[in-house]
């Protein structure tokens, strides 16, 4: 849980440029330059802010050149080592453990850690003017001309530290403050900074420990390194809410209200930290390719290939406990998303492998302890694959679960109208039959799209469901999915059948209808036999003992022969509303 801060060290520093305010107006994301990745704020790959606020990040001049180490299993989107690389890309260089530069006494560096021998920065000035000629500048009174910085978690960076490549070098401890960052690592002391608040503590200090000693220019420190926290600034005011008037931010540190316009999409419960929802949620593209058959004649359409976002860029906060939005208190803050390898979009056709499960930060019951929780059942791989081919070929009628669009705001008397975007405020259910393979086909596949060479049959991971005819134009409305809606569950004879993808749009009248994902293309994730590995791999990704894997593990299971009884089993599943950080 997010804490709230009194005395916060940022609001003393005025001297930070008010153009980080800008970086509120960034909407949408942008391709960057050198390495076409889709990118928020800056590239934390090329160290590039990006073109819409190039211009208004301030530059700074430090006295030292700033070498960071960064842990392996450090996130580049979530660490703040990158806001000194893009501030001051000349000076500042971050290279990933192991491969870090063989130090010598040549490169005049310092280290900053809290070794045996650390000593203060303003120590290690005084101890080098005393035997210096107080008149000299830079470098030729302090004899270091770098700094070094370890970047990594507490118990990492002991590890790092016994490289014999850095454990030789003199070493300063900088002075205790209270961190202002907002994923403070648990069990650690409360003045253990972040990498650019440490960057920043050191070169105050060494400022005003060379102004103690009359060096130069060096005179009494008025903010000239303070836009060293120049994002850090933007990101703490959006985490803790501390947002300039008119701004749109979620207060995560208080008993949370959302708002209807807030939801994304919606998932299913399916272990105390795991929530099941749709790809198209949490991922984004990676690349694009003119779709190609396996003997090598090209395709006429695209291929638009996605992989997990990064939870740092794009947090999807789940909300658990009641049937209304608004009523949504009990929220969870995704630890990592993972969607499968094959996860992709094909132009005007189904999306397939349109899953995607988020695993949570901490359990659902450690933050909801008296909410009602029942986890959706787990089937053997055979039940499944045969409840499956039953369900499509009975066409069962199934229960979808989500908000949905629900109010016309306008319409000429005839057949146009407009619609309020938003879903309703109340969770809400419908009827949708099954279509058979068939069937589904030409629902899923338009008209005018029929002449692509698609290859249904081998490729298509969707169901389809069709809702009722409805005369009333209003009724045939609420048949259509809203915005939050993807990711839902749908119910088939009372069994988890699989996700809710979209629907027909709005303005299409009967007949409507709904695409699926269904679990069977899921089984290592959703069936009894791999649950304890899918539950381990996903629990050490959550306790961070485990690299983030982008993707599941694949497994080719065949078709089994099935059991006499599907397993039976009280079905209930606790929907969740994902709501996005308004970053």
């Amino acid at each position: 849980m997010i804490e709230a801060h009194t005395g916060d060290f940022v609001d003393s520093l005025p001297t930070i440029s008010d153009k980080w305010t800008i970086l509120s107006s960034l909407s949408e994301r942008t391709v960057c330059s050198q390495c076409n990745k889709s990118r928020k704020y800056f590239c934390y790959t090329c160290y590039l802010p990006v073109p819409d606020i190039a211009k208004d990040v301030p530059p700074v001049d430090l006295p030292l050149a700033v070498d960071i180490i960064k842990h392996s299993k450090e996130i580049d989107g979530k660490s703040t080592a990158v806001h000194a690389a893009v501030i001051c890309p000349k000076l500042v260089n971050i290279y990933s453990y192991p491969s870090i530069p063989n130090y010598t006494a040549e490169d005049e560096a310092l280290l900053v850690f809290p070794g045996k021998s650390a000593v203060s920065v303003n120590e290690l000035v005084s101890k080098v003017f005393s035997n210096k000629d107080l008149n000299s500048q830079l470098p030729s009174v302090v004899p270091f001309k770098k700094v070094i910085l370890i970047d990594s978690t507490w118990n990492q960076c002991k590890g790092i530290y016994k490289d014999p490549r850095i454990s030789g070098l003199p070493c300063v401890v900088l002075k205790k403050r209270i961190t202002q960052f907002w994923r403070h690592q648990n069990g650690s002391p409360r003045w253990h900074l972040s990498t650019i608040e440490a960057v920043h503590q050191f070169f105050v200090e060494f400022h005003e420990a060379l102004a103690l000693q009359n060096c130069g220019s060096f005179t009494n420190y008025e903010g000239q390194y303070d836009n060293l926290l120049f994002f850090f600034r933007f990101m703490y005011y959006v985490h803790l809410s501390k947002a300039q008037p008119g701004w749109d931010v979620i207060p995560l540190e208080d008993d949370l209200t959302p708002e209807v316009r807030h939801t994304t999409c919606s998932g299913a419960l399916i272990a105390a930290y795991i929530v099941q929802t749709a790809c198209h949620c949490i991922s984004k593209e990676s690349h694009s390719r003119e779709a190609v058959a396996p003997d090598g004649t090209k395709l006429n359409y695209i291929e638009h290939f996605y992989r997990a976002q990064d939870v740092f860029e794009n947090p999807l906060y789940s909300f658990i406990g009641n049937t209304l939005i608004t009523r949504l208190v009990n929220w969870h803050r995704p630890k990592h998303y993972s969607i499968h390898q094959n996860c992709r979009f094909l132009h005007a056709l189904p999306a397939m492998y349109d899953q995607g499960f988020i695993i949570l930060e901490e359990t659902v019951p450690s933050r909801s302890n008296l909410a009602a929780i029942s986890y959706a059942p787990l089937y053997r791989s055979e039940e499944m694959l045969r409840y499956h081919r039953n369900a499509i070929e009975q066409e069962l009628t199934c229960l979808r679960i989500g908000h949905g669009l629900y109010r016309i705001t306008s319409r000429d008397g005839g057949e146009v109208f407009n619609y309020d975007p938003n879903p309703s405020n109340s969770l809400r259910w419908g009827w949708r039959t099954l279509l058979n393979r068939y069937d589904c086909k030409y629902a899923a596949i338009r008209p005018e799209f029929r002449l692509i060479r698609y290859d249904y049959d081998s490729l298509s991971t969707c169901d389809c469901g069709q809702s009722p005819q409805h005369h009333l134009l209003e009724q045939d409305l609420r048949y259509s999915s809203g915005r939050g809606d993807s990711g839902g569950p749908i119910v088939c004879g009372n069994h988890l059948y699989g996700t809710i993808m979209g629907s027909t749009p709005p303005n299409i009248r009967w007949p409507k209808f709904d695409y699926y994902t269904p679990n069977t293309f899921f089984l290592w994730e959703m069936s009894y036999e791999h649950r304890e590995s899918f539950l381990h791999e996903s629990d050490l990704i959550r306790r961070g003992f485990a690299r983030r894997q982008l993707y599941p593990r694949r497994l080719d299971e065949p078709m089994l022969q099935a059991s006499s009884r599907i397993l039976h089993s009280v079905f209930l599943t606790t929907t969740t509303v994902l709501m996005a950080s308004l970053l």
